[in-house]
């Protein structure tokens, strides 16, 4: 019965698997193509060819209704031969193997696209103009027919300064720039002829905008054009060791204004009476036409319904003309300061007389001792001048005229027009020894206008205020100058005293006649430097001697307080005694030693160093500070021996071990005599 059992099973092993691949009872697969094959989906728009591929779980079948086993491996997929594609679609093959992504990634990338396009449709940018500022600046310089004959002259001429942070310093203006013409003829001519026409035409706009769309914005920024003329015309100066100048601030200046040293030029002592025969001859004829024009506008603008804000308009015109001005004087001074802007600082170094109007300053001096042509006493002059000057000057700034729609906002900067003229035409002077400067100032200065000076002084040291017969004693001077102005002619000088004997002094110095003496020469501003001179004590001297330095200039120095020191030295003889053991002070130091002694009470033990203190006046203390410092004496205990008083330093050069075996001896002595006694 078994067997019949295994036999069977064996049977059915067999035949299961015809069961499972070809049994007629299998479902058959659901057909997905009919007789006419067609794509499953036709892609539209908005649905990319991706969207239609089929799934790794379709089954395509053929045309037979009968089930034919398919190769797992591999799928077969419809051709689009089978129905042609319509013309308006372009449709790509799908591949073999299907790698198409999926349906939902395509889906989120459309919907993104649409919906920032949405974005940018709902919120529009408002249009909006915003203009920086505009400035327009002319500045124009006529120095023409300028006439000067004699020696040492100087003539400046400023209308800009590079930095206004800087001081417009003049000091050393004219150490280069001197002019010196000695008149060949017995007549000095100096005629001229001038005709000038100067046009400036200056344009600052940042208006004149427009939008269009509703609202929108303009800002207009600010505007501003000047104009700057300066005309220097038929100058003639005849004469010797003059100086003329005009500064003109059409800028903003914040530095000082340093003028050249006036007592270079200005005579301040009388000179010898001499009688002066001279022809002079001085004739002017100017005219002078000045045009200006100036458009300044903030206004002029449109808007449907927006605010309109506008920024201030302003026009500015300086004219100063100084026409056909004939001096014929020496030894003068003349600084006229014209204030057509703001001046916030002051005039410092002045000593003379001041006129002041509401808006001119001027600091004059006449020396009424001075002569003129005092080196040419014998020459004709002829000065004659003919000028014809037009200025004609148009400035335009314009923030307004802007047009905007709907409700848009109008806002606009400030307008400034500014016209600075100055015309200086036909000055005769003739004269010798004198300063002549103009200053105008158009905008803001906020500095001073100085006449400088300078401000020298010394400091002297020596390397020992107390010395010893032969001893060497260096002398330092240091020297400066502290102002801001050069001192010419500056000599340093160091007096030698009796006590002293001269060794030698650094390089430059010339001893004579108990003197060291330096010459320094010009001594710049803000300089120093340092001399020396070595010197021997000679005898000794009870009393102090003293040695002095001094500084010295030939320019005028307001502040001398610094100009001399003093100091004081002390000279002691020192006595040697030779083939001796012991060196021997001074009879000074036993005279102060014994002084001590006699002052000490017998039975107390003092310190000598309160005992100098006391006596810290007199000088022959001083030696011994060092050597006797926290040190106790009593004739009595003296550990020397006889009561002989003898000099402090003998005590100070004991030996320590000889005490250490003296102590050790009577430690030992004392113990053997106690052992006796017992």
């Amino acid at each position: 019965m078994k067997i019949i059992q295994l036999i069977v099973l064996g049977i059915y092993i067999l035949i299961q698997p015809m069961a499972v691949f070809g049994s007629p009872s299998l479902p058959e697969p659901t057909p997905v193509i009919t007789d006419t094959p067609t794509p499953t989906a036709i892609p539209t728009e908005q649905s990319p060819p991706e969207e239609t591929a089929p799934t790794t779980t379709s089954s395509p079948s053929t045309d037979s209704d009968t089930g034919t086993p398919l190769d797992i491996g591999e799928q077969v997929f419809p051709t689009i031969a089978e129905k042609p594609k319509p013309e308006e679609l372009s449709i790509t093959p799908y591949p073999d193997t299907v790698t198409t992504l999926p349906v939902s990634e395509s889906t989120e990338s459309a919907t993104v696209d649409d919906e920032f396009s949405e974005h940018i449709e709902s919120t529009p940018i408002p249009p909006t103009i915003e203009t920086g500022d505009a400035e327009n600046k002319v500045t124009v310089e006529n120095v023409i027919n300028t006439n000067i004959t004699g020696l040492n002259n100087c003539f400046i001429v400023i209308t800009h300064n590079i930095d206004p942070h800087e001081a417009i310093d003049l000091t050393d203006n004219c150490e280069d720039v001197i002019i010196s013409v000695e008149p060949t003829d017995e007549t000095v001519n100096q005629v001229n002829d001038a005709h000038i026409q100067t046009t400036i035409m200056a344009i600052a706009e940042t208006g004149k905008n427009v939008v269009l769309l509703p609202d929108g914005t303009i800002k207009t920024g600010n505007a501003s054009a000047s104009a700057n003329l300066f005309n220097l015309v038929n100058t003639n100066i005849a004469g010797d060791n003059t100086l003329f100048g005009v500064i003109n601030l059409f800028d903003d200046q914040q530095g000082d204004i340093i003028l050249p040293y006036e007592l270079e030029y200005v005579s301040m002592s009388v000179p010898t009476a001499n009688e002066i025969k001279k022809f002079v001859e001085q004739l002017n004829e100017a005219t002078v036409i000045n045009n200006v024009t100036t458009l300044t506008n903030t206004g002029l603008n449109s808007t449907e319904r927006g605010t309109i804000e506008t920024g201030e308009a302003q026009s500015i015109i300086q004219i100063y003309d100084k026409l056909n001005t004939n001096l014929f004087q020496s030894g003068f001074l003349i600084l006229e300061i014209n204030t057509y802007g703001v001046w916030e600082g002051e005039l410092i170094g002045w000593w003379g007389e001041i006129m002041k109007s509401e808006s001119q300053l001027t600091a004059f001096y006449n020396n009424p001792f001075s002569q003129n042509f005092q080196n040419n006493e014998q020459k004709n002059i002829l000065q004659h001048n003919k000028a014809e000057i037009t200025n004609t000057i148009a400035l335009i700034a314009d923030t307004g005229n802007n047009s905007a729609s709907g409700a848009a906002a109008i806002q606009t900067g400030h307008a400034e027009t500014k016209a600075n003229i100055v015309t200086i035409a036909n000055t005769n002077i003739t004269g010798d020894n004198w300063y002549h400067i103009v200053i105008n100032i158009f905008d803001t200065f906020k500095g001073n206008i100085i006449f400088p000076r300078p401000d020298i002084g010394i400091t002297t040291t020596a390397d020992k205020t107390t010395a010893q017969q032969d001893d060497e004693i260096m002398i330092t001077t240091q020297f400066y100058n502290k102002g801001i102005l050069w001192a010419r002619d500056t000599l340093l000088t160091t007096e030698i005293p009796d006590g002293l004997e001269f060794i030698e002094s650094s390089f430059g110095g010339i001893f004579e006649q108990g003197k060291v003496s330096w010459d320094l020469g010009k001594l710049a501003a803000e300089n120093f430097g340092s001399v020396w001179v070595k010197t021997r004590a000679k005898e000794a001297s009870e009393k102090p001697i003293y040695t002095k330095s001094y500084i010295t200039t030939s320019t005028d120095e307001p502040n001398q307080a610094d100009n001399m020191h003093i100091i004081q030295l002390f000279i002691r003889l020192i006595q040697s005694a030779k083939n001796s053991d012991t060196t021997t002070s001074t009879s000074s130091e036993v005279t102060v030693v014994k002084e001590y002694i006699e002052q000490t009470d017998t039975a107390q033990q003092l310190d000598l160093q309160s005992f100098l203190a006391k006596n810290s006046q007199n000088s022959d203390l001083k030696i011994y500070k060092d050597r006797t410092s926290h040190t106790m004496y009593t004739p009595e205990r003296s550990i020397w021996g006889e009561q002989s008083h003898q000099p402090i330093k003998h005590a100070q050069t004991a030996s320590p071990s000889l005490l250490l075996l003296f102590y050790l001896f009577s430690t030992i002595g004392m113990v053997v005599k106690s052992w006796i006694e017992d």
